[in-house]
């Protein structure tokens, strides 16, 4: 669970000249993605090529324990340990923690907007986090 920012750091460490990209949830991003953050903004920018994209899908679910609980055991869902708090205020939002550790972050909402922010995320030489809202949501399939 939640691996995708440690194994991004892992594999820029490992070729620093290569740009790396992960792609996390919400609740991933909270557990432990969130030190990756820090991380990044202060030794980011120390590589030959800094560039590294964190896209954060903002969907609001647990989906590793949704799966498990809802698709796999037919349980309905229990939004009290399922439902990711939301770290969406007025000003505050996942982009803008990014902005706070010393990255470039960006929210985006629309999708065609967001195929122009990863564009910009790639094409800049430092490291950023790109937050996608997900939309309705779905039940998994099994």
């Amino acid at each position: 669970m939640c691996p995708g920012v440690p194994h991004a750091v892992a594999a820029k460490l490992c070729s620093p000249e290569r740009p790396s990209i992960a792609f996390v949830g919400d609740g991933a991003i909270q557990m432990l993605g969130n030190n990756g953050l820090l991380m990044l903004g202060d030794h980011g920018q120390e590589w030959s090529d800094p560039r590294l994209v964190i896209a954060v899908l903002d969907k609001g679910d647990l989906n590793q324990v949704t799966r498990e609980q809802r698709v796999m055991e037919g349980d309905p869902k229990y939004p009290r340990s399922q439902d990711v708090a939301p770290f969406d205020h007025a000003t505050y939002t996942y982009a803008a923690y990014a902005r706070s550790c010393g990255l470039a972050g960006i929210r985006v909402s629309d999708p065609e907007e967001g195929d122009r922010a990863e564009l910009g995320a790639d094409s800049e030489r430092r490291a950023w986090s790109v937050q996608r809202e997900a939309g309705e949501q779905r039940p998994p399939r099994g």
